[in-house]
């Protein structure tokens, strides 16, 4: 998780993208579409800052773990600040060595 707050920091698209499943599927959305709607928001803004807060993870049967977590992402773009604040559930799968998301973005 903290490595993609990172790769949203940096907009590191390749970093972002290792970090989802393959498989990954959620609300009809692929890893395609997920990396592919965050590269637009990489384009969309100058600078992005994000923070997390009241992380929560929770390690399942198989591999499996469920993180809930709190996250503030400011932007910038067009001389402006804007910022969001929400709460995500993101499920995740140990895969290969590595915790990829498999559901939640």
């Amino acid at each position: 998780m903290e490595q993609r707050s990172q790769a949203m920091q940096d907009k590191n698209i390749q970093l972002y993208g290792k970090l989802i499943a393959d498989d990954y599927m959620s609300r009809g959305r692929t890893k395609k579409d997920v990396v592919s709607e965050m590269q637009h928001l990489f384009q969309s803004f100058h600078t992005i800052q994000m923070e997390t807060h009241h992380r929560k993870i929770r390690i399942l049967a198989d591999g499996h773990a469920e993180c809930e977590q709190s996250y503030s992402l400011k932007v910038y773009a067009d001389g402006d600040w804007r910022n969001i604040t929400h709460r995500e559930q993101v499920f995740l799968h140990y895969e290969h060595d590595a915790w990829k998301i498999i559901a939640g973005l």
